[in-house]
């Protein structure tokens, strides 16, 4: 439908190297991976306002890691499923050997909170999509 896309432009012309060279340099541009390892933390409950204050409560928990940061919690690309709020926090780290040590001080601490209970949660190490 757009044939003038670059995109297909570049495919077109360079062929799948072409095409995986522009995408590499636009992730690492991005800090997407590879250049970047992700962790996400997604909490579902009745209401957004439970989800939210169980993330923030893990927010408060993570010790500070060199090379690892935290983003404040928000609410899912689908916010809303089945009937339940779902809210997330994305952990970045610029090696995998820093976000493993953020994790293993970190979940045990995120186990710990009484909201862990009352509500579902999990913890994705290199999500394959951010829903």
């Amino acid at each position: 439908h757009h044939p003038a896309h670059p995109l297909l432009l570049t495919l077109l012309g360079g062929g799948y190297p072409a095409v995986a060279a522009l995408e590499l340099a636009q992730r690492e541009a991005a800090g997407f991976p590879p250049y970047t390892h992700l962790a996400l933390l997604r909490a579902e409950a009745p209401d957004e306002a439970e989800a939210m204050a169980f993330l923030d409560a893990a927010r408060a928990a993570f010790a500070p890691v060199a090379g690892v940061e935290l983003t404040a919690p928000m609410p899912a690309p689908m916010a809303r499923r089945a009937g339940r709020a779902r809210a997330q926090l994305l952990l970045t780290a610029a090696a995998r050997p820093a976000r493993h040590a953020a994790l293993a001080a970190w979940v045990p601490q995120v186990h710990a909170l009484k909201a862990s209970r009352r509500l579902r949660w999990s913890l994705d190490v290199d999500p394959a999509d951010l829903y």
